[in-house]
């Protein structure tokens, strides 16, 4: 995950070009690096991410897949607005942010992958700016892929409802703390 600038001349309609924030204007996940050579850095390999649907007429007509050349990528606040520009940019000023998630820590190698999915990509209605008071929740059905590497070996799935009893090894000895 990572947070970049939004063209706000394209994205909001603002014509100020230093409209928005200095540092990153939405928080997206990323999907995908291409890189020429896995070894060196080259301003031509590539970032991917998903913009969950931020920028179109509708949600269902949005574009939700970018990419980007790393030397095209970082742009100032003014060049981030720029009308003929790209609808985001990476702030080439000052700290950029981003996490990581890898997973459970697993010292022994013994989990595998699980991709969850969901049935709804919106939050409808959309909680308003300025406001304190989220929208009613609403239901939704989450999607569970797991791979199996190994087909002859079998699995448990564990789900936690305390964080903090998550381990990070000897999982099935300690299928108690989970529920």
């Amino acid at each position: 995950m990572g947070g970049v600038l939004t063209n706000e001349y394209l994205v909001e309609g603002d014509l100020d070009p230093w409209a928005g924030d200095e540092e990153y204007d939405h928080v997206v996940p990323i999907i995908g690096i291409i890189a020429a050579d896995a070894k060196k850095y080259s301003k031509k390999d590539k970032i991917i991410f998903s913009d969950n649907g931020l920028y179109g007429e509708d949600y269902e007509s949005s574009q939700y897949i970018y990419s980007y050349d790393f030397g095209s990528f970082p742009k100032n606040r003014k060049a981030a607005n720029s009308p003929k520009g790209p609808v985001y940019s990476l702030s080439n000023k000052g700290t950029n942010y981003g996490i990581s998630f890898s997973g459970v820590m697993d010292l022994n190698g013994d989990t595998i992958p699980v991709r969850l999915t969901t049935s709804v990509n919106e939050e409808i209605p959309e909680m308003q700016d300025g406001k304190s008071k989220a929208p009613l929740p609403s239901p939704l059905t989450l999607n569970v892929k797991v791979t199996i590497p190994d087909q002859k070996v079998d699995y448990n799935l564990y789900l936690y409802k305390d964080f903090a009893k998550v381990p990070d090894s000897n999982f099935n000895s300690r299928a108690k703390d989970a529920s």
